[in-house]
């Protein structure tokens, strides 16, 4: 079962960074070797980078993970919209399915042995030590100070681990693209604010925008300083984003499964490219699993299995438009398979945000995972913050 993701770090960090500029951009996606704008001037940075090959035995997209330079290494890391920290390893830890490749400090490097952090998913696991400050480069980008939160194993954290160590998919640690509100970060006497890596890397782009266009088992794209007109189809559609405690939280007005009137509802929910799992309202996913035919469905530790020949129906989430009028993001039936274990067992990625783990009930916060978002073009903005959605080319590519 994926974790899910709730991070309290403490710790000091500055980074130099300036005010995101203020406008919304579409631009075509070029390469990072190219850094002019459309009109020739040079105005920042507006490039695009393939995630790995997300490929696994399972067909399950798990997470997605991109180069990054950090200190004096490559790691691939996870990209994640629900985590407003970086995390990366120095040592292995203490699981045997683990084998990642570990941060290795630049010449530069600043530590202060005084300030710690933890992890923790809530539910089972924990890990963390040290914060530092570090470079970390991604094609011309380049932050000299970046806040890195480094895991090692604790020995009063028996079962630390990275989150996706137990897939079988390589990462060596996360990339937040969230913003400082999901951390809560402090000195041995006060709080302080730091910047997280988006907030850093706004002013050095040609627009404050990163946009996220994830592929079921197949390499995505991620664009930085812009949109790229190229990957969807029709208009996007920005609503307005809530940034102030954890992620990159929007609102849904209504929902509505294929064949069916739409449902008014009142959810706020977190976009999570982290996240294999769309989570939403208990009696929404059983509605949905009763209209697909699916009400037997065989569910282990809240992870819903059924016959791959069944038929998923379509969704669409009705959300408000920043104009005030409403668009529907519309889901195809098929994109929210998780996952294909070819014996003719499928897994469903849907999961009720409210389910019984132990005699007590678990909250989670509701989200929209990959199950969701690989079907959509979806740009972060910092200005607003505004989130766009708008359909892919060729959604249900690889199912």
């Amino acid at each position: 079962m994926q974790s899910i993701l709730i991070l309290v770090l403490f710790f000091l960090a500055t980074a130099e960074a300036v005010s995101p500029k203020a406008q919304v951009t579409h631009r075509v996606r070029r390469d990072s070797s190219d850094t002019s704008s459309q009109d020739g001037s040079n105005e920042g940075l507006i490039f695009a980078v393939n995630t790995d090959d997300p490929t696994t035995e399972t067909k399950t997209d798990y997470f997605y993970t991109i180069p990054v330079v950090v200190g004096d290494t490559t790691l691939h890391l996870s990209i994640n919209t629900f985590a407003s920290d970086i995390m990366v390893y120095e040592q292995q830890p203490n699981i045997t399915l683990a084998n990642i490749t570990l941060y290795q400090p630049s010449g530069g490097r600043m530590k202060d042995d005084k300030l710690t952090w933890l992890w923790t998913d809530g539910l089972f696991w924990a890990c963390g030590t040290t914060v530092v400050r570090d470079v970390l480069g991604l094609g011309n980008l380049s932050i000299s100070n970046q806040t890195l939160a480094v895991g090692n194993n604790d020995k009063s954290m028996p079962n630390s681990f990275p989150l996706g160590a137990t897939v079988k998919q390589p990462w060596d640690g996360m990339l937040s693209l969230a913003l400082q509100g999901g951390s809560s970060i402090f000195s041995s006497t006060d709080a302080r604010p730091q910047k997280s890596w988006f907030e850093n890397i706004a002013p050095l782009l040609q627009a404050p925008v990163v946009s996220i266009s994830l592929k079921h088992q197949a390499k995505g794209t991620i664009d930085f300083g812009g949109i790229d007109e190229t990957m969807y189809t029709n208009d996007i559609y920005w609503t307005r984003a809530n940034t102030s405690s954890m992620g990159w939280m929007v609102h849904i007005k209504a929902y509505k499964i294929q064949g069916y009137d739409p449902t008014v509802v009142d959810w706020d929910v977190a976009i999570h490219t982290g996240s294999t799992w769309t989570w939403l309202e208990h009696d929404f996913v059983i509605e949905y699993l009763n209209v697909a035919g699916l009400e037997g469905a065989k569910s282990d530790m809240d992870d819903i299995y059924y016959q791959c020949n069944a038929h998923l129906p379509d969704l669409t989430l009705t959300m408000a438009s920043i104009d005030g009028k409403d668009f529907d993001v519309e889901i195809p039936g098929a994109t929210l398979k998780a996952g294909d274990y070819g014996n003719g067992n499928c897994s469903l990625g849907l999961k009720p945000w409210t389910y019984n783990i132990t005699a007590t009930p678990v909250r989670i916060m509701p989200f929209l995972g990959i199950s969701v978002l690989r079907s959509q073009y979806v740009a972060l903005n910092l200005t607003g913050p505004v989130v766009g959605f708008a359909q892919q080319v060729n959604p249900t590519a690889n199912y």
